[in-house]
């Protein structure tokens, strides 16, 4: 999953970078108090700044973009599998595309009012606002049958 757009992308990235660092202060702390060498929060943060090189990533997303954005408009058919394997099958009424179900969550939550373009049963689903890009995920492999709906 990519979220193409910038505002949001930063913005979770925020979220997320903030729990890491208050776990990584815990993990130091308890491991500290346990006399066991561990990474110290300065560590945590300046790996996590080497990490991220300034436009990097949206070099190697945008070859994951489809070229042409499929005009097909996927619409929620069900739901597959229990516990921590739960897919979110979409369907334009001929292909079916299953994408995990927390990774449907956040981007319907992120995009209420995009569309989900499907191409095909391998390629990426491309969530489009008005006619821009917002995210693209890639479908999941599943195990078990299921009926479409025509």
């Amino acid at each position: 999953m990519a979220i193409l757009d910038p505002e949001v992308s930063n913005r979770l990235y925020q979220k997320w970078r903030e729990g890491y660092l208050k776990k990584a202060r815990r993990d130091y702390e308890r491991a500290m108090s346990q006399n066991i060498e561990h990474m110290t929060p300065e560590e945590a943060e300046r790996i996590l700044d080497s990490d991220i090189a300034e436009g990097e990533m949206g070099k190697s997303v945008k070859n994951v973009i489809p070229k042409k954005i499929s005009d097909k408009v996927g619409e929620v058919q069900g739901v597959i599998g229990a516990g921590r394997s739960v897919a979110v099958i979409l369907t334009d009424g001929e292909i079916q595309v299953p994408i995990q179900a927390d990774k449907f969550a956040l981007l319907k939550k992120e995009f209420p009012n995009a569309e989900w373009r499907i191409s095909g049963y391998d390629e990426a689903v491309v969530l489009v606002e008005g006619k821009k890009p917002k995210a693209i995920v890639m479908p999941i492999k599943v195990d078990i049958p299921f009926a479409l709906k025509r």
